[in-house]
């Protein structure tokens, strides 16, 4: 699919292969009545490579457009844009996906570009990718991994805007706080909500954060899903891929938005409950997943009880989290023994096995005939049974230490000049090839498909780019 990539009556721009080489750059057109990267003098930005990466930009997120269904997108497209996939299978024309990164995430895109470009038709698209998350938030207050569509909206589950509809009472109302989808979500409905400080997307907020207090636990922890399942794997507490810490940072930014105690005091008890649920010798860890007795459990197949190297990384950075919140030293008291944990578990410099054998300590492996084994052969494929975390975890522990907590927290919140000339440079070093890489019709391909995530990661490079080159030609 061909289409017109660049169209502005005051500028000329050949483009060339994948690349875009511009002629005639009369910015007039990008600097009237806009911020970003328009409140730069002109003469400042001609020719500099931060036109080329606006430009770049602007392709893509107008290109990536074209491709959405009520304002949302799906995980992935074929490279011919004949197919499209959530995450696991294919799905048809009226499916969305929420599950990030897709539709919260690239709506998060168009809300930055907007920010850095001044370019307000991408406001006008975060803000549908924003309305369609809210007409397909589940009547309980979360959302399922996709939305499901037909020619009015959303329709076959129990959304929200059915509430009271005793005819749609019975249909599907499961939400799911697996891979971020149900946070994703939320986050991104309050940063609109700030943005644009509409009510719509304040409400939408506030009974996602109201969904996250429901589905906790007692203990402090919270199920896979909710309503929880009353058997499986879904009801335990779950710490795989961050579903309760990530329910704890959108609980935090919820509390900072809106000043509700009730979020604080909910991610309070999650802290507490992970103090509680730390493992002891030979692994003061953490497991991906507990009963609702407080012991490890088997979630799939391929996952056993076990102490996990990854949720353990993870962990030491939420109670970091909390104790920066709080400036209780309690939250921290668990975290030397989990660093000494990791640092004596590594397979081999800065990498770990993701489990570790409850008792033994053994790294653990699951191979394709769904047994438990302790060497990496024929091992269930597409799965990460090694990984790095712990590296990052560890630093952050040893940076607090050597700070204190209100150094740490000016070091967190802000780049001294050097820090932002290093990232700057990085950012500078990926610039070409990201520009490269674009397709002529505006697309990243990678593998074969047209992905939200290479998308997102593209994108938000040059976003990043931008702003730090507006910000060091500000100071110039």
């Amino acid at each position: 699919m061909r289409r017109e990539i660049f169209r502005c009556p005051w500028c000329l721009v050949i483009l060339i292969g994948v690349g875009v080489l511009p002629v005639v750059l009369s910015t007039s057109c990008r600097t009237s009545g806009r911020g970003g990267i328009a409140s730069v003098p002109a003469e400042a930005l001609e020719n500099s490579p931060a036109m080329q990466a606006q430009l770049t930009l602007e392709r893509a997120l107008d290109a990536f457009a074209t491709l959405r269904v009520h304002g949302g997108w799906p995980m992935a497209y074929s490279e011919d844009l004949t197919k499209r996939w959530g995450e696991y299978k294919e799905c048809d024309e009226w499916q969305i996906t929420v599950q990030p990164p897709a539709t919260p995430s690239v709506g998060e895109v168009y809300l930055r570009a907007h920010q850095a470009t001044g370019e307000r038709r991408f406001l006008r698209i975060a803000k549908e990718a924003a309305d369609i998350l809210r007409e397909g938030q589940l009547a309980n207050g979360g959302w399922w991994y996709e939305i499901r569509l037909d020619a009015k909206g959303p329709a076959e589950y129990y959304y929200l805007k059915d509430r009271g509809n005793h005819e749609k009472a019975d249909l599907f109302c499961t939400a799911t706080l697996d891979d971020r989808t149900t946070q994703g979500a939320i986050d991104f409905l309050m940063t609109m909500a700030r943005e644009t400080t509409e009510r719509a997307y304040h409400e939408s907020a506030r009974q996602g954060l109201d969904f996250l207090l429901a589905a906790q636990y007692p203990q402090g922890g919270w199920p896979q899903t909710y309503p929880a399942e009353s058997t499986g794997y879904q009801q335990y507490l779950t710490l795989n891929d961050r579903a309760g810490t990530d329910a704890m940072r959108t609980l935090l930014r919820g509390y900072h938005q809106y000043e509700d105690s009730r979020y604080l005091t909910a991610v309070l008890r999650a802290a507490n409950w992970l103090i509680k649920a730390q493992l002891p010798e030979p692994h003061p860890g953490w497991a991906q997943q507990y009963t609702l007795e407080g012991e490890p459990a088997a979630a799939r197949w391929f996952e056993p009880p076990a102490c996990c190297s990854s949720v353990t990384a993870d962990v030491i950075q939420i109670l970091i989290d909390v104790y920066l919140e709080t400036g209780d030293d309690r939250y921290l008291k668990p975290i030397p023994a989990a660093i000494a944990w990791l640092e004596k578990s590594q397979i081999e410099p800065g990498v770990w096995a993701r489990f570790y054998e409850i008792g033994t300590n053994r790294p653990i492996y699951v191979n394709k005939n769904r047994e438990i084994v302790y060497e990496q052969v024929d091992l269930r494929p597409n799965y990460d049974w090694t990984v790095n975390y712990g590296v990052s975890a560890i630093e952050n522990y040893r940076k607090l230490t050597e700070l204190g907590r209100n150094a740490y927290l000016r070091q967190r919140d802000s780049m001294t000049p050097d820090q932002e000339k290093a990232r700057f440079e990085s950012l500078e070093n990926q610039l070409g090839g990201v520009i490269a890489s674009l397709r002529a019709d505006g697309f990243w391909v990678r593998d074969g498909q047209i992905s939200c995530g290479e998308f997102v990661h593209n994108a938000n490079l040059l976003c990043e780019y931008i702003e730090l080159w507006v910000k060091i030609n500000r100071k110039a």
